[in-house]
């Protein structure tokens, strides 16, 4: 304590330790004691949390002091709580509906001042800031600890062919009432419109009537996926679904379905070997087309190609494609919008979406897809063959002609006498 320094290090500090710190020194000139008060405020602990729609997620909050109680909530919610729990309890009666059967503390007993809470099966409208708000045991004070939680809007891509029963995915809120699905190039006609336990047809696109329905009218577990009967060609394009939000009054868009319907004989198998190119063919007969872009379902929204208004997109396009993938025709010459993937690899198989961009409505639309298939190539290549077939022949044939040349050593014993063997010289016993 050179120079009266009785400083104190906390290391490693959390929301915990916020509080009135007394520094007590002792004067040795004058034996008496003073006080120095240290007011330390830390700000709460904030970490970002980035899951797929469907996912189970676990929102971390934990302390190393014993917990008496918690109380898990979203300011944007009414209302706000989405868990409480205190003595041994769990307490439903002000949770927010869309939480209900949906979650859990990861530690009923909170052992180790474990208070994380698990969310089941999220969705985009789960996104939000949440507050891990906790009472320690020993000092009866509250602290807090912030989650950002982020569920991007899912993409699915969705192929199938004319007279298949088709079903769209979506899961909303468990308190959803109002469930809207609409198409983008349908504008204000929509596709299905579910509220108040019916369905209401009156602004309903015709060529929907009597093929559709909800997969679970009673939406169980938020399941809204809708279920369309005898799809055809005319069926393709990109449906959306949305649930109506009491707090904002607002529609929330949850996932987008791209669906592509092709008749039975159009869809392609492309059977390919790893190092190979391969071209993937599209071809539409609408001429009045500024856009392409291919996708590949299990990019979860990222592209493999995409080509509008004269110039390639690279933001979202999937690090495994580029400098490997171009157009056949850049013009797009008769419709023409096949694609060329250089220097294949068997983690390129999968189901190719071919979409283009119409001007008439001014959305994308899938118009056909490629099943590719590649497999690696088999055993040693043909070049290693080649050269252990010629190095096996070098070394037969040299030993062959020093055995021969031994053999006709025997039989001329003075060299200057060598002549060429006969062919009956060439026999050795």
């Amino acid at each position: 304590m050179k120079g009266g320094d009785a400083s104190l290090i906390v290391k490693k500090v959390t929301t915990a330790d916020t509080g009135t710190y007394k520094c007590r020194v002792k004067i040795a000139e004058t034996g008496s004691w003073k006080y120095v008060t240290i007011n330390l405020n830390v700000s709460p602990d904030q970490m970002n949390i980035t899951a797929e729609s469907g996912q189970d997620v676990t929102l971390p909050c934990q302390i190393t002091n014993k917990i008496s109680a918690v109380v898990w909530s979203r300011a944007d919610l009414e209302p706000k709580n989405v868990f409480l729990y205190q003595d041994g309890r769990f307490f439903p009666n002000n949770q927010h509906p869309s939480y209900k059967n949906r979650v859990a503390l990861r530690d009923r007993g909170m052992k180790g001042g474990d208070v994380s809470l698990i969310l089941k099966k999220v969705t985009t409208v789960d996104s939000g800031t949440y507050k891990c708000h906790f009472e320690i045991a020993e000092t009866r004070s509250w602290k807090n600890i912030t989650i950002n939680l982020s569920v991007p809007l899912d993409h699915k891509i969705i192929p199938a062919e004319s007279g298949q029963k088709v079903t769209l995915t979506c899961r909303a809120p468990n308190n959803s009432k109002r469930v809207k699905w609409s198409r983008a190039d349908l504008r204000d006609k929509y596709v299905l419109l579910y509220q108040d336990g019916h369905l209401n047809p009156d602004n309903q696109h015709p060529s929907f009537k009597s093929r559709l329905t909800l997969q679970d009218r009673q939406m169980k577990n938020g399941d809204v996926s809708l279920i369309l009967k005898d799809a055809n060609t005319a069926d393709s394009g990109t449906y959306m679904c949305r649930v109506f939000m009491e707090e904002t009054r607002s529609w929330k868009l949850l996932i987008n379905n791209y669906l592509i319907v092709v008749p039975p004989g159009q869809k392609m198998n492309i059977k390919a070997e790893s190092g190979q190119n391969v071209t993937l063919p599209c071809q539409s007969s609408n001429n009045n087309i500024t856009g392409v872009k291919w996708m590949v379902p299990r990019l979860e929204g990222e592209y493999v190609l995409s080509y509008q208004n004269g110039n390639f997109e690279q933001d979202n396009q999937d690090r495994s494609f580029k400098n490997r993938v171009d157009l056949l025709d850049i013009q797009m010459t008769d419709g023409n919008m096949s694609m060329v993937v250089n220097d294949l690899t068997a983690a390129d198989s999968g189901t190719y979406m071919c979409g283009v961009f119409m001007e008439e409505t001014r959305s994308w639309k899938y118009i056909s897809y490629v099943r590719l298939s590649v497999t690696d190539r088999p055993g040693p290549t043909g070049g290693s063959v080649a050269v252990i077939i010629g190095v096996s022949a070098v070394v037969l044939v040299v030993g062959f002609l020093i055995y021969k040349r031994k053999c006709r050593s025997n039989t001329h014993d003075d060299p200057e006498d060598e002549q060429p063997l006969s062919p009956e010289e060439l026999v050795c016993d």
